[in-house]
């Protein structure tokens, strides 16, 4: 019996936000006019992500534990985004633009989580492990994600697997349609399930506002 879950970690974009609106009207390009996955809904919010991986079941209440002592005197972070970009399997996204207190705020996030992920390792990732660096299988071994030694902070906008030829005609239309480029890092959501309809929030993080 697989007792594993997955879980996530990242800032929500709320819906009264400013950039919410144009993520959205974005989001429903891709997946509406575009024939796209990956539609935002409640369960699954536009977001910064922050760490994602499987862990035991058991280490859920542990890890929350672990990120409140770990984020109680966290601070609002103001971000920017610097343009969309895309991945060659059909993902694109908005990258944010890296600051110091970004880093930080990911550097408190991995060591909260890290002790409790045990020898865990998502199927996901571990069928990428024929195409990984040898920096990014040794990422997938210490912290079971194989990106976390190179953090790119990103909003995932849409999936286009099947229109992966015409990801330069689309990204210069999406740049016009983000009017909005400032946003604040005021919370972190601590979810588990890895599907839509099985993303349940276990805890959220609310920070303290920069005096």
């Amino acid at each position: 019996m697989n007792n594993n879950l997955w879980i996530g970690i990242g800032a929500i974009i709320k819906t009264g936000d400013p950039l919410y609106s144009d993520l959205k009207k974005i989001n429903d390009y891709l997946t509406k006019d575009m024939s796209g996955g990956f539609g935002y809904s409640d369960a699954l919010r536009p977001h910064v992500n922050f760490y994602d991986l499987a862990v035991p079941s058991d280490s859920i209440e542990k890890i929350k534990e672990s990120l409140t002592e770990a984020l109680a005197d966290q601070e609002t972070i103001a971000c920017k985004i610097s343009g969309i970009g895309s991945f060659k399997f059909g993902l694109i996204y908005a990258q944010v633009e890296k600051n110091e207190r970004l880093i930080e705020l990911h550097q408190k996030i991995l060591n909260a989580v890290n002790p409790y992920h045990g020898d865990v390792i998502d199927p996901d990732y571990e069928k990428l492990i024929p195409v990984l660096s040898e920096e990014q299988k040794q990422s997938l071994n210490r912290f079971g994600n194989p990106y976390m030694t190179d953090f790119k902070p990103h909003i995932t906008l849409g999936y286009l697997p099947d229109k992966k030829d015409v990801m330069d005609t689309i990204v210069p239309k999406l740049e016009l349609m983000l009017a909005v480029r400032e946003f604040v890092v005021h919370r972190v959501d601590f979810v588990k399930g890895k599907t839509s309809d099985a993303i349940e929030v276990v805890a959220e993080y609310e920070f303290k506002q920069e005096i």
